[in-house]
């Protein structure tokens, strides 16, 4: 790659077009990872009987879990880990967390939590926010060990009744719009099926009432100087607008890379393009016709063999 000339935006255009894409015949292997046991997902490393799990590694027991690492008995969980089992519809809870059922941002020594948020070392607490090293509170109101006990189950009961037990907390509850969370990268969906779905949607800002000039970025990033951090830029796909910061520029001076024609959220796009989506198909192996769940539809053109017959092939 030294040997080519890559400062240019038209030379590295080229490249890319000459430079062939992966062979659509070539033989792949059914899941990414090493070292797995009776698993199924994408992405897995170390992990004992996980199914429909990604990105995750050390998991035993667990199904439907999502970037985790280092997790026992865990079901719909997403984000972290590290040393910790029994969590149950949850999001970005770990370090050391046990039996954690239906709660969001919570960390470090934490055992018993119930539909709480925002809380670090704390146990045995239910509907709580923002809490730290507590223990017998619901709604963030100190209770005795006995009332605590006594409370908890009649609060359960009443959830049970009105449909709320169970589940995670509703969406309607989120700031943010589905379209601008990383869940449109995972699981993308049109607006329409968003508001179908009773989820919220952020109408994008248009960028056709942009005024200002249209900047030419020179060709090669050796007539690029520092002016051009002072300059807006519009995406030559999405039209969105985007500037270059000054540390952004000596990295592309220094990697003799040329300026990018496209913004920040459209590369991310593209990277996440080149990745199987986070779904399973059933299919059989394309070399002994065992049963096999993959990431790879049914209808793509690769080879697709489960890990016995993908060794043999290979070595």
């Amino acid at each position: 790659m030294k040997s080519l000339e890559k400062a240019s935006y038209s030379s590295l255009k080229n490249i890319k077009k000459s430079v062939p894409t992966k062979n659509m015949q070539d033989v792949v292997l059914y899941l990414t990872g090493k070292n797995n046991s009776e698993v199924s997902g994408d992405f897995l490393n170390n992990c004992k009987n996980a199914q429909n799990c990604f990105t995750s590694s050390n998991l035993e027991d667990c199904k439907n879990c999502y970037s985790i690492f280092y997790a026992k008995d865990c079901h719909d969980y997403n984000a972290w880990g590290q040393k910790s089992e029994q969590i149950y519809e949850c999001e970005a809870i770990g370090e050391s967390a046990y039996n954690i059922l239906f709660c969001n941002k919570s960390w470090s020594n934490i055992a018993n939590l119930m539909y709480s948020t925002d809380c670090f070392s704390s146990k045995n607490c239910f509907g709580c926010v923002g809490l730290k090293n507590a223990e017998y509170c619901i709604f963030n109101k100190q209770y005795t060990k006995e009332e605590y006990e006594k409370l908890v189950p009649k609060i359960i009961e009443h959830m049970q009744k009105t449909g709320e037990w169970g589940e995670f907390f509703p969406s309607k509850i989120s700031p943010f719009a589905y379209n601008e969370t990383v869940a449109q990268e995972y699981f993308p969906l049109t607006k329409s099926e968003i508001i179908e779905k009773g989820l919220k949607y952020k109408e994008e800002k248009s960028s056709q009432d942009y005024m200002g000039p249209k900047v030419e970025i020179p060709d090669d990033i050796k007539d690029v100087d520092e002016s051009i951090c002072q300059k807006i830029l519009q995406c030559e796909i999405s039209g969105k607008l985007y500037k270059i910061t000054l540390q952004e520029l000596k990295f592309y001076k220094k990697m003799n890379i040329p300026i990018p024609r496209k913004c920040p959220d459209q590369r991310h796009k593209e990277r996440m393009s080149l990745r199987n989506p986070r779904k399973l198909f059933e299919r059989k192996c394309d070399n002994c016709e065992i049963a096999i769940s993959t990431t790879y539809a049914p209808e793509r053109l690769e080879k697709v063999f489960c890990e016995k017959c993908y060794l043999e092939s290979v070595y």
